[in-house]
């Protein structure tokens, strides 16, 4: 038994491993690689991008309330 854990990887952990640096093939930590840390970024990616949507929605109906364009 080589541990007690496997963890479960995406296939950028392996392509990382074979294309490093100074052409020294090296095995990478897997723990930015896994499946569920993988998800984690992409679910906070996507809250932040609705965030950031709603807070630039908000700063138009602000700055349009700010200018009157009425002649």
């Amino acid at each position: 038994m080589l541990g007690k854990r496997c963890n479960i990887v995406v296939p950028d952990w392996l392509e990382d491993c074979l294309t490093a640096q100074n052409s020294k093939k090296r095995c990478k930590a897997e723990k930015g690689y896994t499946l569920s840390r993988v998800l984690k970024r992409v679910h906070k990616t996507k809250l932040a991008q609705q965030r950031y949507r709603e807070s630039f929605e908000n700063g138009v109906r602000t700055g349009h309330a700010l200018v009157d364009n009425r002649m």
